[in-house]
């Protein structure tokens, strides 16, 4: 019997992951995907990629509509390997942290819980408020795993498909499934020749969003901290290299320094 996996694919930005997901899986001896396409995965999946519900439910061994709770997935009864959803939207989020089963995707994966199986969710949001932050702790300590789409540029990646491949590749891995295409961590290579990325002005901006984190803030202040993943990126926008991506995140950074009042 072939392995199953569950995809989600909501309504945040970063369709592309899912995309991969599934056509990675497809080339999987041994694997089959079974899939849960929301309605406002469906816009953002036709706004980023100009694909249609039918286009994405092909690239899937199985497809299910997202309010068919009697389907095989809503029952712990029907074996899998566990679900992956990606994107995962806050409001997927919270349906996951609080067990509030109200379509198939949150309903799937409350099962994968109870089950004790590997649920991994790639949330895609910034910057996170104090109820997307404990969501994503319910959720861990319910066994499940938080896995926002980060990129390691330690991998060189010469393209924003070769970002998502690694991410994608880093998921599978969660499951068992290792490829050699992925570009793995072999230590400190300082006399290297490798090509690297070059991040241009601002330096300082982009290590923090890369970091994810900004504070602004002033002793005996009210100034609040953000956590800003800003490295985990947006598709939202048309952007056509990495450059473009670090130059977007940057500008993320840059606008809460600058809307919020300073002290004086």
């Amino acid at each position: 019997m072939k392995k199953r996996l569950i995809v989600g694919i909501t309504g945040a930005t970063g369709a592309v992951y899912g995309i991969a997901l599934l056509k990675a899986l497809k080339g999987i001896p041994g694997w089959e995907s079974h899939l849960v396409l929301t309605d406002a995965g469906v816009l953002n999946v036709w706004h980023e990629l100009k694909m249609k519900r039918k286009d994405v439910e092909r690239l899937a061994s199985v497809a299910y509509h997202p309010k068919d709770i009697a389907a095989t997935i809503a029952s712990g009864s029907y074996v899998t390997e566990g679900m992956v959803i990606a994107p995962c939207s806050m409001k997927t989020l919270a349906a996951v942290a609080h067990a509030h089963a109200d379509d198939l995707v949150s309903r799937a994966a409350d099962v994968v819980l109870k089950e004790r199986r590997r649920l991994v969710l790639m949330p895609r949001e910034t910057p996170l408020n104090l109820a997307h932050l404990r969501n994503m702790v319910s959720v861990t300590e319910m066994g499940g795993i938080i896995f926002p789409p980060v990129p390691a540029f330690y991998a060189a990646p010469k393209s924003l498909d070769d970002l998502v491949a690694h991410s994608v590749a880093r998921v599978l891995d969660l499951f068992g499934v290792h490829t050699a295409k992925l570009k793995r961590w072999q230590g400190s290579q300082r006399n290297s020749r490798r090509p690297r990325l070059k991040a241009s002005g601002c330096s300082m901006f982009a290590m923090w969003a890369a970091c994810g984190m900004l504070t602004n803030f002033a002793p005996g202040t009210c100034s609040p901290m953000y956590f800003v993943p800003a490295a985990a990126p947006s598709c939202s926008p048309v952007i056509a290299s990495t450059g473009s991506l670090m130059s977007f995140s940057r500008a993320v950074v840059l606008s809460f320094m600058i809307a919020w009042p300073q002290p004086m």
